[in-house]
């Protein structure tokens, strides 16, 4: 599948073919324009727009930290942000858009219910997800497990504060689990999941406080459900310019860095890493020059999904193989991902604890969390998945700096827990389109010789930036495996996921 650069942007996405396929309306008829101009779809569309406005309120965030000044609320950063020193202070979002390939709801027709019971059931269970005639009777979790102790609604109404789920939430028992595919599908309406209808909202949600740099992750990329072209015309009109690839084998979805025209200038091409042979996740990284001064190298990834021991260490591994790619560069660097990592031990998916292993590592490796750097300490939650039965939440997303020169000075807070439960549905909702929350850190590029003053300030991290021994300059690209070497964005394999490659709950 030939991708394609257009004369006014350095974006690369997939060509939308003529012909394409959707889960829930069979196959649609042969045309040249893609599906969502198609007729029939623009009364749709008017409605999602006029929703979109909608979602920036849905949850009330609230800027933490220091804003030195520089930036307004929701303002965007500009040269001008510069202090006297010569910092320049930059906005950052990282956000899992939630591919419509990944997003399976309540309700839908008996076909499309039975075929997906039935591929959920290939790798191991089986059992009916659905009563007679199609329709789901999706479980919703009480009230009363997100409080301490067992206070239920007596706690709620005396003014007792809610808790986040840690991992998973009122799993039924692997007796029942193992039997039940349900699980695998949101609570939300099937109708409220499709693209056309999320993405004025994720639109909405991606511009509403103006960031210079973004790290999406979970766009369609597959070549039959492709919605790269769409979502890159709409930012390119924003001011956004970017690239984007897809993970490798079956997985049908991808990641992406986009960044605004007037801030930043790409230095070369993109680079593709792949960060395990054995599964389908890469990562993309770009060298970016800001505001034609500074240089930094920004890298978006989307590592193994999992609540389980061994998907963590797969996860190691890959951050491993990521800490790698990146300290070659010897370059101050960001990187805006869903990690599907915890800082903190989490309840997993056979209701067993299960200890991080990567966040420690990347700690460790020099990596330091703009939240963290903020607040104090992570946020307790930036993905609330509302599955059949039972919900997984985490801190699974993150904007990580390496190096003294980045230095976080503000975050946008996550929503009240409150605020989450009163959809019974969590997220994603009719109102709210992903089950995860942009993260959205401001932060500060210092000047070197401002960097290495401000070391005995406790600026500095650890072993970040550190080049292997061994290594010399940038890492060298492989041939083949789909990669950006030859101007193609990968195309092999089917629609759909392999969970074994791509895990199904947590994001």
């Amino acid at each position: 599948q030939a991708a394609r650069a257009t004369s006014a942007s350095s974006a690369i996405w997939p060509d939308a073919p003529r012909r394409r396929r959707s889960s829930r309306a069979g196959v649609e008829p042969e045309t040249s324009a893609p599906r969502w101009w198609m007729a029939g779809q623009a009364g749709a569309d008017a409605q999602a727009g006029d929703a979109a406005a909608e979602v920036t309120e849905v949850f009330n965030r609230t800027w933490l930290g220091d804003d030195g000044g520089s930036l307004a609320d929701g303002a965007a950063a500009s040269p001008s942000s510069a202090s006297a020193s010569g910092c320049r202070r930059i906005r950052a979002l990282a956000f899992n858009i939630l591919a419509e390939g990944l997003a399976r709801g309540s309700g839908g027709d008996a076909a499309a219910a039975a075929a997906a019971a039935a591929a959920e059931g290939a790798e191991g269970g089986g059992g009916e997800a659905e009563a007679a005639g199609g329709t789901r009777y999706l479980e919703t979790p009480p009230m009363s497990s997100y409080y301490p102790g067992s206070g239920g609604a007596d706690a709620a109404a005396s003014g007792q504060r809610a808790r986040a789920p840690n991992g998973y939430a009122f799993i039924r028992g692997p007796e029942v689990q193992g039997g039940d595919r349900s699980r695998h599908f949101f609570r939300c309406p099937e109708a409220d999941l499709a693209f056309r209808r999320r993405w004025p909202r994720l639109r909405a949600l991606i511009l509403e406080h103006s960031p210079d740099l973004m790290g999406l992750q979970e766009l369609d990329l597959d070549k039959e459900t492709s919605h790269a072209s769409r979502i890159f015309k709409d930012l390119e009109k924003a001011g956004y310019t970017g690239a984007c690839v897809k993970k490798k084998f079956r997985a049908c979805d991808g990641v992406a860095l986009l960044w605004r025209r007037g801030r930043f200038q790409a230095l070369g091409e993109p680079s593709i890493w792949r960060l395990s042979k054995s599964s389908c996740h890469v990562a993309l990284g770009q060298r970016l020059q800001l505001d034609n001064s500074v240089e930094i190298l920004v890298v978006t990834t989307h590592l193994k999904a999992g609540l389980n021991e061994a998907s963590e260490v797969e996860r190691k591994l890959q951050a491993e193989e990521l800490l790698r790619r990146i300290q070659a560069f010897n370059l101050p660097t960001l990187v805006l991902a869903d990690m599907n990592c915890s800082p903190e031990p989490l309840l997993g998916d056979s209701a067993a604890t299960l200890e991080p292993q990567v966040f420690p590592f990347l700690v460790e490796a020099g990596c330091r969390s703009a939240y963290a750097a903020v607040v104090g300490h992570e946020a307790s939650f930036t993905c609330w998945g509302g599955w059949s039965g039972h919900d997984v939440a985490g801190a699974f997303d993150h904007a990580l700096c390496l190096g003294r020169r980045l230095v976080p000075r503000r975050v946008l807070a996550m929503p009240e827990v409150e605020d989450v439960l009163s959809f019974p549905d969590r997220l994603p909702n009719s109102l709210y389109p992903s089950d995860h929350l942009p993260v959205i850190a401001d932060i500060d590029v210092l000047p070197a010789e401002v960097a290495d003053g401000a070391e005995a300030e406790g600026w500095a991290v650890a072993g970040a930036n550190r080049r292997p021994r061994g290594q010399r300059g940038a890492p060298k690209r492989r041939s083949g495996g789909g990669g950006y070497e030859s101007g193609k964005a990968s195309s092999r394999g089917r629609g759909g996921v392999d969970k074994e490659e791509e895990g199904w709950e947590g994001g």
